[in-house]
């Protein structure tokens, strides 16, 4: 039997029945290097399987019908009688062949594509990222030149810039990831290849699948844009700042008197709203019959201190993570805690010595602020430019007892506000005036200088039992946040004291301690069972 092949330089030859065990077959090798690709043409003997059907018989045809090699009897009078059939080199170099060129496509086209978009998304997220470090130095030079009274508004646009910057890198950071995964099992693929080629065993040539088609569809890109944005100067008239939705304009009229007027405008698309339906997230079983004060940290953990001793640092599932001592032999349980910026836990605490305010650093603790002998630390708070606000009851030696709010930068004190009313807790809204919330009486919301700006009393409520203020917080929106644990609910206010709505259910029960974290979720601790609820209530969040 002879044949000629049309598609080789050389012709097959045919074993002899009895004894022929390998066929000539003429083969391309590829060998890629860094700058260039060689093609060498070479003869080599392949090897034959033997046939199941005919012992000592090898198989040198290929059935198309069945799609599996043959012996020569097989197709003359065998099983495969009939079918078409073709000598198998012609078969296993037409598959080896179709497997060379997709190897060559792969690395010479499909994969340099996709390097290509490597190095585009990451040229994108490298202008995403200068753009940002623009808009920041713009920000402080403008930060230079407005009163110190406007600089929440800088913090709150240079937060919303870096929560709109991680938004938008999220999606190409998992691009990215795909592209790379793709480029790694591609490079895999063309090395198995190159190994089965190199190894020319037919068995595994012919069981080999194909991912042409899916490495040749590139995976859509993803189109990244910041937010403008705006900046508007007009000497000593108008002064102007924006990101995104968000705009604030310092106003500046000189008449007889010199005054100025600030305003900020948020629209409503895509920023935070309040739900009409809160949603309960997470409830945190802990050892304290009652939950006193929370320090959230992120996103997912948080201090908690209650009716004992040790604070605990937890997360959202209610694993704790640490457990700090919070006091020494003479000493009480802590009065408050909240955290640095840094991360790092501040708490008050007492003695027969007087009152302090610790901090722990990497397990120890150790004494940030000594009070004077009858001098007892309370309510804390952590400032954005660093200070620390402390609630101080000062036991004078005329029987009368003082309270007071001091402001330490470092162990100085730099301002002090004196009032004859007991603060408990005390936070710093997006204002940077002082809240104060008063045990059984009115929340009242002073300026820097100590000034009342407001009160209010829990009446626009309309709540069943008094109005019983606990722990206070702002929220991004600049809303203030008061729990009330005798109506079982939570004040929600907007900056300049008006009831905006009361948030209940969510298993609230005897709210108490409240944080919140870096999504903007409220966390609360109860005063009668000790669990901390973790509450969904801003849309967008």
């Amino acid at each position: 039997m002879k044949t000629t092949q049309q598609d080789f330089s050389e012709q097959v030859r045919w074993p002899d029945l009895k004894t022929g065990h390998r066929m000539s077959s003429p083969v391309t090798s590829v060998s890629s290097q860094a700058n260039s690709s060689v093609t060498v043409a070479r003869k080599i003997q392949m090897a034959l399987p033997e046939c199941r059907e005919h012992p000592g018989q090898r198989c040198e045809a290929h059935c198309n019908n069945c799609n599996q090699s043959a012996c020569i009897k097989c197709i003359l009078s065998g099983l495969h009688k009939g079918h078409a059939a073709e000598e198998l080199s012609k078969t296993h170099e037409r598959k080896v062949q179709k497997r060379i060129k997709e190897t060559q496509l792969i690395t010479t086209k499909i994969i340099p594509n996709y390097q290509k978009k490597d190095v585009e998304i990451e040229t994108t997220m490298s202008e995403a990222k200068l753009e940002c470090d623009h808009f920041g130095k713009e920000n402080v030079r403008l930060k230079q030149m407005w009163h110190q009274e406007v600089d929440n508004i800088f913090d709150r646009v240079d937060t919303l810039s870096k929560s709109l910057l991680d938004k938008n890198l999220g999606p190409l950071r998992k691009y990215q990831e795909k592209i790379r995964n793709l480029i790694f099992e591609m490079t895999e693929t063309v090395k198995q290849n190159e190994q089965i080629l190199k190894a020319n065993k037919v068995t595994q040539v012919n069981i080999l699948s194909s991912n042409l088609k899916k490495y040749q569809e590139v995976p859509e890109k993803i189109m990244f844009k910041m937010p403008p944005h705006i900046s508007n100067l007009i000497p000593g008239n108008e002064y102007g700042i924006g990101i995104g939705n968000f705009k604030a304009t310092l106003l500046l009229k000189s008449n007889t008197t010199s005054t100025s007027v600030l305003s900020s405008s948020t629209t409503s698309q895509g920023l935070a709203q309040l739900l009409d339906d809160p949603r309960l997230i997470a409830t945190i079983h802990t050892d304290y019959p009652s939950v006193k004060s929370i320090a959230c940290l992120g996103i997912r953990e948080a201090w908690i201190s209650g009716s004992k001793d040790r604070i605990r640092f937890v997360d959202i599932n209610g694993s704790v993570k640490n457990t700090i001592s919070s006091n020494f032999p003479g000493e009480c349980m802590p009065g408050d805690i909240t955290v640095t910026k840094m991360g790092n836990l501040l708490f008050s605490n007492n003695s027969h010595e007087g009152g302090t305010v610790k901090i722990a650093k990497n397990e120890l603790v150790e004494i940030r602020i000594q009070l004077s002998s009858k001098m007892f630390s309370g309510g804390l708070c952590y400032t954005r430019s660093g200070d620390i606000l402390v609630h101080i009851i000062d036991d004078c030696f005329d029987g009368n007892t003082l309270h007071k709010i001091s402001r330490y930068r470092g162990q100085k004190i730099v301002q002090e506000i004196e009032t004859d009313e007991q603060r408990k807790h005390i936070f710093e809204p997006n204002t940077m005036e002082t809240f104060v919330s008063l045990i059984l009486k009115p929340v009242v919301v002073l300026d820097r200088t100590g000034q009342v700006r407001f009160r209010y009393d829990g009446t626009p409520a309309r709540s069943k039992q008094r109005f019983n203020p606990g722990c206070i917080v702002t929220d991004c929106l600049g809303q203030i946040i008061v729990t009330d644990s005798k109506n079982e609910c939570l004040h929600i206010l907007d900056q300049n004291g008006q009831f905006l709505k009361c948030l209940v259910g969510c298993s609230l029960e005897k709210p108490f301690g409240l944080s919140v974290d870096g999504l903007g979720r409220l966390w609360v601790g109860s005063s009668s069972s000790g669990k901390v609820r973790v509450i969904e209530y801003l849309n967008g969040s």
